[in-house]
This record gives C-alpha cells, sequence and structure tokens, in this order.
C-alpha cells in the first residue's frame, strides 16, 4: 500500500470511525484499498488509486458493488504526486471522484456532488499541512539541540577528546557537584542539563529530544515548552543533589520531563485520538526506566525527578482549547 495512502486511510479509521477495507477486481489480479463508514446509512467507502490503476479501477469497485446488500456511496480517490491533466482522467472515468496532490496536500478535483462527502478528506489533509508547517517550525526544540551540541563541542575541545570528556571539564563547565553546589554554586543546578559526558551520550539524548520534542511544542506551544523542558530539568537536578552524590550531567531529567508532557498529551487526548500514543510512551518510559534501573553510571534519581516535574508542570499549563488537526 502506498505510504500517503495508508496515511489518509489511518486518519479515516483513527478519528472518524472508518474501517479499512480491501477492493479486488472480478479477475482477481488488481487490489485496492478503501475505507468503509457502515453506521451510517447509506454507507460510505472512500476507494484509494493511483494513476497507473486508471484503466482497472471501475472494474474492481463494480465488483465490489456485487457484494453489498445496502446501498454504499462510493467515492473514488486519486491520488498523485504532481499535477495532471484533469480533463483526460475525467473523459475515461465516471462517477465521484476527488483527486489529491500528495505533494502538497491538496484538492485538485472534486465533483460537485460530494462536497459534503469529503470534509473528512479535507480535514486530514489540512492536518498534515499544518504537521509540516509546525515541523518547519520547531525553533524551541532545534534551539536546545544546538546548544548542547555547542557546548559539547567546547567541552570536547578542552577536554582534547571528541568521544569522552574529561570530568574536570565537566566540573569547569558546570556539572552538579554537590559539594560545590554546598559552597552556593547554585547554578549547577541549570548548567549540568546542557552538559554531556561523551558522544554516545549527547547523541542518544538529542535523538530522544528531537523525536518527542516537536508533539511538546506544537501541542503546549513555545513559551510552556520552555517551562516545561527547563523547570523540569533543574528538578531533575535537584532530585540527583538529595539522591545522588556523585557528579552529574545531561539533558536526560529535562528530556524525561518532555516524555511526561507527552504522557499527559496522550491521557488529555485518549477520547479524541485513542489509546494508541498513551500506550506506546507509557511503554517508552517503562523501558527507559528499566535502563536506567539497570545499567550502572546512570542517575536515576534525575529521570525520575525529572519525569514527576514533567507530568505535574504540563497536566497544570495543558491548553484547555486545544484540538487535534483532525
Amino acid at each position: 500500500m502506498d505510504k500517503y495512502i495508508k496515511s489518509i486511510i489511518e486518519q479515516l479509521c483513527n478519528h472518524y470511525d472508518y474501517r479499512i477495507t480491501e477492493i479486488n477486481s472480478d479477475r482477481g489480479k488488481e487490489e485496492f484499498w478503501g475505507a468503509i463508514r457502515t453506521q451510517t446509512l447509506p454507507k460510505k467507502l472512500f476507494v484509494f488509486f493511483s494513476a497507473k490503476d486508471l484503466n482497472n479501477i471501475d472494474n474492481a469497485i463494480n465488483s465490489r458493488i456485487k457484494t453489498e446488500n445496502d446501498y454504499v456511496n462510493i467515492v473514488r480517490v486519486l491520488v498523485v504526486k504532481n499535477n495532471i491533466d484533469i480533463s483526460e482522467i475525467l473523459s475515461k472515468n465516471s462517477g465521484n471522484m476527488v483527486i489529491i496532490n500528495s505533494s502538497s496536500d491538496e484538492i485538485l478535483y472534486s465533483s460537485n456532488e460530494i462536497a459534503s462527502e469529503i470534509m473528512e478528506i479535507i480535514n486530514i489533509l489540512n492536518f498534515f499541512k499544518d504537521s509540516k508547517n509546525s515541523h518547519n517550525k520547531l525553533f524551541i526544540t532545534y534551539g536546545i539541540i544546538a546548544i548542547n551540541v555547542v557546548i559539547y563541542i567546547i567541552s570536547a575541545l578542552l577536554s582534547r577528546n571528541l568521544f569522552n570528556i574529561d570530568v574536570n571539564v565537566l566540573d569547569f563547565l558546570g556539572a552538579k557537584d554537590n559539594s560545590l553546589i554546598n559552597n552556593g554554586e547554585y547554578y549547577r543546578l541549570f548548567t549540568c542539563m546542557f552538559l554531556h559526558s561523551g558522544i554516545l551520550h549527547i547523541v542518544s539524548n538529542m535523538y530522544a529530544l528531537y523525536s518527542i520534542g516537536g508533539l511538546a511544542e506544537s501541542v503546549y506551544g513555545k513559551k510552556k515548552y520552555i517551562i516545561i523542558y527547563i523547570v523540569s530539568g533543574i528538578i531533575a537536578s535537584l532530585f540527583s543533589y538529595v539522591f545522588s552524590s556523585g557528579v552529574s550531567v545531561g539533558a536526560s531529567g529535562a528530556i524525561f520531563g518532555v516524555l511526561g508532557g507527552v504522557l499527559v498529551i496522550g491521557h488529555k487526548l485518549k477520547d479524541r485520538i485513542g489509546t494508541g500514543l498513551l500506550k506506546n510512551i507509557i511503554f517508552v518510559i517503562a523501558i527507559n526506566l528499566f535502563i536506567s534501573f539497570t545499567i550502572p553510571n546512570i542517575d536515576i534519581s534525575a529521570h525520575v525527578g525529572g519525569l514527576i516535574a514533567g507530568i505535574i508542570i504540563s497536566w497544570l499549563m495543558f491548553p484547555q482549547k486545544f484540538t487535534p488537526g483532525v
């Protein structure tokens, strides 16, 4: 199945009570995928296909009609990657049709009779466009990653080692060191979250932030996202200060706070978007906590503190009027 078609069908199933269905021609050689909603009368069926299937789609649809006991309102959805000659296509095909440009997420054509029938498709395409736009505007997530990378480069230069950073350099740059914090250097509770002990440490943390930061930033907004990240990081440092005496660095406490924020998103929107996100993020958190408890030299107290802080802060700041794009 084409990835773009699969994405649309998934949105229809997850948000509009459709279910996926397979449509085969009576010759048995061609198969197409669709989404059908049976809760309403007449039933509604979107059948998706690409330009190479123009000559086969009618045969498959006619074959499907023969198997349906009730009347089905069928809408053909042609997905193309570029603008095409619509008049030529319409001259060869009858029935209700929508033509979508997958490159621009735009409807190139729709039959006049089905304007009200394709609102779900329109909403989904708008959601796709909004998602692309928000991904290109994730200034805070990319900014945090850039700051961490720059500071890592500085620490690597001072250590004269790209792969492992000297602990004395980390201490000099602001690592969490309980003895120095006791002497009044409280800024270390903040600066330690931008330091990393080695190349694997920063790569794993920045990849995790890249994976989940965009969702948190788009839902909570830039200001609240910064608050979640920074406050979770500081609370994580405080937990580490109280429960761990060793020198500690890393953004993982703040990132666990962002994980907590995504957990809140999954819980708050479970009735709207299903429980898939909630289950996935719980699994990710469980795996990461398991790793934190079982692998030595990982500051588990910071991870737990960041997660707790992230959940509480995100719960309090969750936007009351937020609704997903679809």
